[in-house]
């Protein structure tokens, strides 16, 4: 399968570009106060990643290095309750992901549905620790997560908040916000990838309900047939009136740029080419309570989603636990 590149979506107006800064001219006190108190605002930074040795993770060059692991790919990303057909899990080895990418055929990926397999769900970092010392905590976020890198092994609070995605030409992360409260950065380390995002209050425009706001988890409760722009075309205005009230932000990451995605804002990305992003959530004093309830509530519903939260209980720094 030839994996072609990807246009990026068109969208309504008026849609805002995300606003984009070079590391060097953002602080790690500006971004807290725009851009993560209170609903907070999209941000991309760019040359925050220009002395990390990760800039050289392509896909061919980390199956060369751990080309053996074993990982997970999906057709459809996250998992949401009412898809029909379900969602498409399968086991792989990293190789035979380079291979696919490659556009070789690999078995195990010859289904009778025509899709694109993302490996979105790697988390190498306890199994590869020395993967930890090719990236750095951003200097523009406040990370109160953030582990000692003298710790071995890694702890809790990186493995289980940090990830890498690998994947090819249409390749795409449905529409979510994510979940226990935290915030999130993206790092594109290759190819591109388009984001598109809305702000927490465009919630009900994009044909969500009160109960689904309240559980709080929107790839596992929420956003029952909601907008998808998984085929690349643009929703229905008659099954979703309100949708162009809603205002998409929108950017392309580059490799070498980072996003920011505050607590509580949708967002939907799409592979133009093949990539590989690395990514964190974490939490800091802007959405500390939030986070604390949420764990509480995970561990106290034996929340299986979340199965380390429970296996490995996460110690709170001073600065969470109020």
């Amino acid at each position: 399968q030839i994996h072609t590149e990807m246009k990026p979506l068109s969208l309504w107006e008026p849609k805002r570009e995300i606003r984009r800064v070079l590391s060097s001219k953002i602080s790690q006190s500006e971004v807290m106060d725009r851009h993560m108190s209170g609903q907070g605002e999209p941000l991309v930074v760019s040359g925050a990643t220009a002395n990390w040795p990760a800039r050289q993770w392509t896909i061919e060059n980390l199956a060369a290095r751990y080309g053996s692991d074993q990982v997970i790919v999906n057709d459809k990303a996250p998992l949401c309750e009412w898809d029909e057909p379900e969602m498409q899990t399968l086991g792989l080895t990293l190789a035979e992901y380079a291979s696919y990418a490659r556009g070789e055929t690999v078995k195990k990926l010859s289904t009778q549905r025509e899709c694109k397999w993302y490996l979105n769900s790697w988390t190498p970092f306890a199994q590869h620790p020395e993967m930890l010392d090719e990236w750095t905590y951003p200097a523009f976020v406040q990370d109160d997560l953030k582990h000692d890198p003298n710790e071995k092994p890694p702890p809790p609070c990186v493995v289980d908040y940090s990830k890498v995605f690998l994947g090819v030409a249409g390749c795409t992360t449905r529409l979510h916000f994510d979940s226990l409260g935290t915030h999130a950065w993206l790092a594109q380390l290759q190819g591109q990838k388009q984001f598109i995002l809305f702000a927490p209050q465009d919630a009900e425009r994009l044909r969500l309900f009160d109960w689904e706001e309240r559980a709080g988890n929107s790839h596992y409760q929420g956003m029952r047939r909601a907008l998808d722009f998984t085929h690349g075309n643009l929703p229905d205005p008659i099954a979703y009136p309100n949708l162009r009230r809603a205002i998409p932000f929108v950017t392309i990451l580059n490799p070498g740029d980072i996003i920011l995605i505050p607590r509580g804002w949708w967002h939907f990305a799409l592979c133009l080419d093949s990539c590989v992003t690395l990514m964190r959530n974490f939490a800091n004093q802007t959405n500390a309570s939030h986070f604390r309830s949420a764990l509480t509530r995970a561990n106290e519903a034996n929340d299986r989603s979340k199965p380390t939260l429970l296996s490995k209980k996460l110690v709170l720094p001073v600065d969470l636990l109020g």
